[in-house]
């Protein structure tokens, strides 16, 4: 079994999926959150604009990143395993040695670490006796799938960065 068939990105359940859905009328409600206190706060997809207009995901430090995932998680934006496969994707930066303002293209950052986990992947079922039987793909990529696909969500709600003209994204 070949890993390169793998998708490099898969449907990412919460929120921040509907947000596209919901794009067309911009300050439509996309649904209702409890806040801190227990009542209902509804985020809306313009909120979510607001707030992703402020930050650049190709140029984004671990400490911006800290606050972008808590804003969004306040404005109700990103499900429980968003919050968790940011949280964890702020981990691995500072664990990987990058400093809190250090600027990181995420969407690079997470492409090459899923390259890096294919090719081990394959490494790994090609040295196994049994081959790819018994190989939990999803367990060893899942993760990463998922926060590469939530950065491609953000960044395609955020739209062309200033520095980039709108024919470079279609």
């Amino acid at each position: 079994m070949s890993v390169a068939s793998i998708p490099q990105s898969q449907s990412v359940l919460g929120s921040v999926g509907s947000l596209l859905s919901s794009s067309s009328s911009p300050g439509a409600p996309t649904g209702a959150t409890p806040d801190a206190m227990g009542s209902p706060s509804t985020s809306s997809s313009a909120q979510v604009r607001s707030i992703l207009a402020a930050y650049n995901l190709e140029e984004i430090s671990p400490s911006e990143l800290s606050t972008l995932t808590q804003q969004l998680q306040q404005a109700g934006a990103l499900s429980p395993a968003d919050f968790a496969d940011l949280t964890q994707l702020r981990a691995e930066l500072d664990t990987g040695g990058t400093q809190p303002d250090e600027q990181v293209d995420l969407l690079d950052y997470l492409n090459n670490k899923l390259t890096s986990q294919k090719k081990q992947l394959n490494n790994a079922v090609q040295k196994s006796p049994t081959g790819a039987k018994g190989v939990n793909t999803d367990a060893y990529l899942g993760q990463t799938i998922r926060q590469l696909s939530l950065m491609q969500k953000l960044s395609t709600i955020q739209g062309p960065t200033a520095d980039e003209p709108v024919d470079a994204v279609a």
